[in-house]
């Protein structure tokens, strides 16, 4: 009986081998078995079986496509278990001791769990949950997690919130965590392309050597005009609402503000070139990216109008982009110009088409981190000085200062009368309490919630950073989380984490302080990786200083000029608000997928022109 099933495999296996060889093309002869053999068993086979040749084809043929269907399952499955179970597993290993949140289900991880509510939020909230081992210092209390792990189907990542983990991943063994592009930036590479934020080693310290010039202090000394210029286009728009509309949407317009101060810095541009060319053709592409990251599937939507738009802008984007450079190429050393595209151009000898794409991804990727951000930043402020009533007017007391005109060698003619233009230096003297409700706001509304690396090489980590009983090794391929948002609610760092307190940041020594001036005298510092807005280390945000010095003047000019409220508010006779928490709670929700992180409903405002007396 065996013997007999064994013919009937063998000759079958020996029709099958023959099929294919020849679908491959190959020489039967110069394989093992010869033609001659082959169709000897051939023979035998149907003689002894009585079997035709169209039943032997269709025999054929059907278990030819058998043995295809089960190898390439098999060959699935070997996939898997290779590059995801066993990693797993292996992961699991190495992370056995440290705490996980509940919710994990079988091959989708923690991925449902996190779309209960806001994501970043809830990672934060995981590591902020009380250890059980581990009690705060002074207190009777348990410690926050300084570590959690979770997966998202085979993603391992771990998130961590304490200074001193952070310090490793992002400064002390920065070479061994690299970028996790493909779960941070995988949907923007459009836009981002070679550029600073994407590139690693040589490239990017070439590059981040070239922009480090170029944005360098002189640079900032502009930054109050445009901004003061940018902010009268924008009062212009408040000076119609009752007429043309009903409120103005200060998230929007902070939006189109900073892409026009950016686009002068970067490009020369005038504010009427970049309405031309962003909002129609930049802004599309950016909404398309957002919206990718939480519904990956539109990636594959050829034939969707998002697709389309998305490709056909993002060429027409680089066309134009290319065609500035390329012009400004052509009028270096007359044009006069020293924006930030001049002083990159002076820094090299040639314009061949490797440098013209790699100028292009750093306009694009300056474009991205210049004005979200900065605008995002922006709206969360606005909307805590309108809360907080007793702030704003601190800020519009030393605005007064600031651009008073007759301490200023430049002035500016408005509707509400002129107002001198500070210089860069008397920003960072005369303002105290701007600059601390913008710290403030970046603590309490952290913009970018998190950052992602991945780990290249094994790396121990000992239970004295961790807090945990025991060292733990961060597998090779392992994604940490950098939780910038936990960190910026711990509550034994920053006592009652939710309350708005810009008095945190009055006479504190913070990491790349803007406003601090040599010999200046500091109470008490912030550890440089408790407060991480700006990512500290080798690869913090080379456009800090001019954030920051932008969002002051905006800030202060803008309250100088307008007492705002929001919409839906009622202005009483002396000045009270009805149903303010309603509003301001309805203001106050979070966008749950946005990154940067803005208002979910937008900044609706009202207002009418402040009082110069």
């Amino acid at each position: 009986m065996y013997a007999h099933t064994y013919s009937v495999v063998a000759c079958i296996s020996m029709l099958l081998f023959t099929g294919l060889l020849s679908e491959w093309g190959l020489q039967p002869q110069r394989a093992l078995f010869s033609i001659d053999f082959l169709s000897y068993c051939k023979s035998s086979f149907l003689e002894l079986y009585g079997l035709s040749c169209d039943k032997v084809s269709r025999l054929r043929s059907e278990t030819f496509l058998l043995v295809c269907i089960t190898a390439l399952a098999v060959l699935l499955v070997l996939y898997w278990l290779y590059n995801v179970v066993f990693p797993a597993l292996a992961a699991d290993r190495h992370l056995a001791h440290v705490p996980r949140p509940p919710g994990g289900l079988p091959v989708f991880g923690h991925a449902f769990a996190l779309l209960e509510g806001y994501p970043s939020s809830k990672m934060a909230a995981w590591s902020l949950r009380p250890g059980a081992a581990s009690v705060a210092e002074g207190s009777g209390s348990p410690r926050a997690n300084r570590i959690v792990t979770f997966n998202v189907f085979n993603q391992r990542v771990v998130y961590i919130n304490e200074p001193a983990l952070i310090k490793r991943v992002l400064l002390t063994n920065q070479r061994n965590y690299s970028k996790d592009i493909a779960s941070s930036y995988k949907h923007f590479m459009c836009l981002l392309g070679n550029g600073l934020v994407t590139a690693e080693g040589q490239k990017w310290r070439k590059g981040r050597i070239m922009l480090s010039h170029s944005l360098r202090i002189d640079i900032l000394e502009d930054i109050p005009t445009m901004t003061m210029s940018a902010v009268e286009r924008m009062m212009a728009k408040l000076r119609a609402v009752g007429t043309e509309a009903p409120f103005l949407d200060l998230n929007e317009e902070f939006r189109h503000m900073t892409l026009q101060v950016i686009g002068q810095t970067v490009l020369s541009l005038r504010p009427d070139e970049t309405d031309c060319i962003f909002p129609t053709l930049y802004l599309p592409i950016v909404h398309e990216c957002n919206r990718r990251v939480w519904e990956p599937w539109r990636t594959f939507m050829f034939f969707s109008e998002g697709f389309r738009n998305r490709r056909a802008c993002l060429k027409r984007l680089d066309k134009v982009i290319c065609d500035i450079i390329e012009k400004r190429w052509a009028e270096r050393g007359v044009s006069g110009k020293g924006d930030v595209m001049s002083l990159c151009l002076s820094q090299i000898d040639k314009l061949d088409k490797h440098m013209l794409l790699q100028l292009r991804d750093d306009v694009k990727t300056l474009l991205l981190a210049g004005h979200e951000t900065s605008a995002a930043l922006l709206t969360w402020a606005t909307y805590e000085v309108l809360c907080h009533p007793e702030i704003k007017e601190k800020i519009v007391a030393e605005a007064k200062t600031l651009f008073d005109p007759s301490h200023c060698s430049k002035t500016l003619e408005t509707p509400q009368g002129t107002w001198g233009i500070p210089s860069a230096l008397d920003v960072k003297k005369k303002l105290r309490w701007a600059p601390a409700v913008l710290r403030e706001t970046l603590r309490r509304h952290s913009v970018v919630p998190l950052v992602m690396r991945v780990a290249l090489n094994n790396d121990r980590w000992s239970a004295a950073e961790t807090g945990l009983d025991e060292d733990i090794v961060i597998p090779a391929g392992c994604s940490v989380a950098v939780g910038i948002e936990a960190v910026h609610n711990r509550p034994d760092i920053w006592p009652d984490p939710d309350a708005f307190v810009p008095e945190r940041f009055l006479g504190v020594d913070i990491p790349n302080d803007t406003n601090s001036q040599p010999g200046d005298h500091f109470e008490k510092s912030v550890d440089p990786y408790a407060f991480i807005p700006f990512i500290n280390g080798p690869r913090n945000c080379l456009g800090q200083h001019l954030s920051m010095m932008e969002a002051q003047v905006a800030l202060a000019y803008l309250l100088l000029n307008w007492e705002l409220r929001l919409y839906g508010t009622t202005a009483g006779s002396n000045g009270s608000r009805v149903a303010e928490q309603d509003v301001q709670r309805e203001f106050g929700l979070s966008h749950r997928f946005l990154i940067p992180i803005v208002p979910a409903n937008g900044l609706k405002v009202t207002g009418v022109p402040r009082s110069r007396s």
